[in-house]
């Protein structure tokens, strides 16, 4: 059907393959799919959060800019010019700080990421000196490899009949009265191991956290990463009780 789409796109300003659970244009044709448009061509950006509006804001810390980055780029270098960025509570200090690392991105999808990321974190916590912002990156980067670092594709092949999902939520369920149960902690998303790891990662987060007290004018956002990632340690623990598995 791709011809329809060739054709549609002379009738239209932007036609956007959101990649929820994958692509309909195989990112390996991609550039040559979009140089045959009469339209821009976009994505929602390969990766995104959907968290459940009915947990506490302050629950998760989940910030991903690295993975962001590099498919905003690399996508943008095959010629994408369109991007329903999905955003979250503004309240949740990984997702503010993806708001505002994800404008800055795509105003200029060539710049560095690690030199965006560091934009962000300088205007949001004001670290005092070069070794407290180090320090600050490497909570945020901490607590995105210890997660991400974990998937796989088999799992992810195997449960959902994905390679890896685009929009990964804390809640598979979404809907309902109540807070819904941290799916995104079980498999396919973490096994055993997985956890373990996410649980030392966590645990890193709490310590460098604890190291940059009074080093940085953060007003309170600082505290919302303890805390997040403290509840996500006793949840991640929670689960581990449950299925058996041992907690170190």
């Amino acid at each position: 059907q791709k011809a329809h789409l060739v054709d549609l796109s002379g009738h239209v300003d932007c036609i956007f393959d959101q990649g929820h659970n994958g692509y309909h244009i195989d990112p390996a044709q991609r550039r040559a799919f979009i140089a045959g448009l009469k339209c821009a061509y976009g994505t929602s950006g390969q990766v995104w959060l959907y968290p459940d509006t009915k947990w506490d804001r302050a629950s998760y810390f989940l910030p991903y800019p690295q993975r962001s980055g590099a498919a905003l780029r690399a996508q943008f270098d095959d010629g994408e010019r369109g991007c329903m960025y999905y955003q979250g509570p503004v309240t949740n200090p990984g997702q503010e700080f993806m708001m505002a690392f994800g404008g800055r991105m795509l105003s200029d999808p060539s710049r560095d990421v690690d030199d965006v990321a560091a934009e962000v974190l300088e205007r949001l916590y004001r670290p005092r000196g070069a070794e407290s912002a180090r320090l600050l990156a490497r909570v945020f980067r901490t607590a995105e490899d210890s997660y991400f670092d974990q998937w796989r594709e088999e799992p992810f092949r195997k449960t959902w009949g994905i390679p890896v999902p685009g929009e990964f939520k804390l809640d598979a369920r979404l809907f309902g009265a109540v807070p819904g149960p941290a799916t995104y902690l079980k498999e396919p998303c973490l096994d055993a191991a997985g956890r373990a790891e996410y649980r030392k990662g966590l645990c890193a987060v709490i310590q460098d956290v604890d190291a940059l007290e009074g080093r940085c004018r953060d007003e309170g956002r600082l505290d919302r990463i303890r805390r997040a990632a403290i509840t996500t340690l006793n949840m991640l623990s929670t689960i581990s009780y449950c299925v058996g598995e041992p907690i170190e």
